[in-house]
């Protein structure tokens, strides 16, 4: 059986949601305090991991060198800032600031790109680039706890899209 981004997709769009189930009623404590700290950086970091995952087998299913490129720039981006909250999670405080921060800029780079590709038709699937871009706004502009909820719903919508035909809802036909 080869893996597919649907389950990698599923799987970041559910870790997502359940940072921010953390993360909106509790601030995590900087150095970590108790378990809901160690909880909420572990969901993060394996949300990333999944998304990063998803991102680069979204990349090799696509046509064309400049489309792969395209998914594997957020997917590095995803894999930089998983890298440094998987270390956060080991030091039990911030850690890795810079690679973050590259992390994000490639993530917010690679995002862009892939909207561009969306809206010039050029991205399988489609509307997956405009998703993604959307939630990551959503997630700048909502911030800290709420703003995961943002990208959460762009990974569920991302899943939503990777949906294979047949197993589409569609109307009866008329009799």
């Amino acid at each position: 059986m080869q893996l597919t981004a649907r389950p990698a997709a599923l799987v970041a769009g559910t870790l997502f949601a359940a940072t921010a189930a953390i993360d909106v009623p509790h601030v995590q404590a900087q150095p970590f305090a108790g378990p809901l700290d160690y909880a909420l950086e572990a969901l993060f970091a394996a949300a990333l991991w999944s998304a990063a995952l998803a991102l680069w087998l979204l990349s090799r299913a696509a046509t064309g060198r400049g489309r792969r490129v395209a998914w594997r720039v957020p997917a590095a981006g995803c894999g930089l800032v998983a890298v440094a909250a998987t270390a956060t999670l080991v030091a039990a405080h911030d850690v890795l600031g810079p690679v973050f921060m590259l992390g994000l800029l490639l993530v917010l780079a690679g995002y862009l790109v892939l909207a561009v590709l969306d809206l010039r038709r050029r991205l399988t699937p489609r509307f997956a680039g405009l998703c993604l871009a959307a939630g990551t706004v959503g997630m700048v502009a909502l911030g800290d706890g709420v703003g995961t909820v943002a990208w959460a719903a762009a990974w569920f919508g991302v899943a939503a899209l990777l949906q294979p035909a047949s197993a589409r809802v569609s109307e009866p036909a008329a009799a």
